[in-house]
């Protein structure tokens, strides 16, 4: 007996699936770069993402996933769901990041510029008083003449 289960969702991520997983509490181990789950059954990489293998003609015992699950398409789509959760929630936790890096890089221009304009006014011979207001900042640059 065959089954054909069609997967609206590609696993190309290694780390958001092992969370789906890991949320449907299904045991699993890695081997290389497979997720294998019972003795038949397991994610097989190849052509840049995993693949769900089974033997249907293994002997049908008590699965990891049964608990959850009643067929290989419910474990499948119980899967495909926590996957799309867990992929979400690492590109919210990407854009984060990235959002933090962008404003740091500003920062970091902004500081390296005040200091520039700092040393250059310096060498002129002028006194400089910095004030903040609202975040930004202002250089009031004074000399005097004789």
């Amino acid at each position: 007996m065959s089954a054909v289960v069609k997967m609206h969702t590609l696993f190309i991520d290694r780390e958001c699936l092992l969370d789906a997983l890991g949320a449907l509490d299904v045991k699993y181990a890695i081997e290389g770069k497979n997720v294998k789950i019972t003795n038949n059954e397991m994610f097989v990489w190849g052509d840049e993402r995993f693949i769900f293998v089974h033997d249907s003609g293994a002997e049908m015992g008590i699965k990891e996933w049964m608990s959850v699950n009643t067929s290989i398409s419910s474990f499948l789509k119980s899967v495909d769901a926590e996957y799309k959760k867990a992929y979400d929630a690492k590109m919210e936790r990407l854009a984060e990041e990235e959002r933090k890096a962008a404003e740091e890089r500003k920062r970091q221009m902004i500081e390296a510029k005040r200091n520039e304009i700092i040393l250059k006014a310096k060498e002129k011979g002028y006194y400089i008083k910095e004030t903040r207001e609202g975040g930004q900042i202002q250089l009031v640059l004074t000399r005097t003449a004789l």
